[in-house]
């Protein structure tokens, strides 16, 4: 999932998982450097990288940020 914010030519991306464990197949997509590299010519910097799944929030140390599925629709 991209969202683009128009004003600042930047944007934020996600992988969506249905597990509760943490994985670095599942930010796969995220962290390929052609992908990213893609996803910025098109939609401008990126200015997070994240998984919403359904474990508990934290962020590895690449960066990566894990987020919950509940915690991220409450927010919505």
């Amino acid at each position: 999932m991209v969202i683009y914010d128009t004003e600042n030519n930047s944007c934020e991306i996600y992988e969506i998982k249905h597990s509760k464990e943490r994985v670095p197949q599942q930010y796969r997509h995220i962290n390929d450097p052609k992908k990213l590299t893609e996803t910025e010519r098109k939609y401008g910097r990126i200015t997070k990288r994240a998984v919403i799944y359904r474990g508990d929030a934290c962020i590895e140390e690449n960066g990566v940020e894990y987020i919950n599925v509940e915690s991220y629709l409450n927010l919505l």
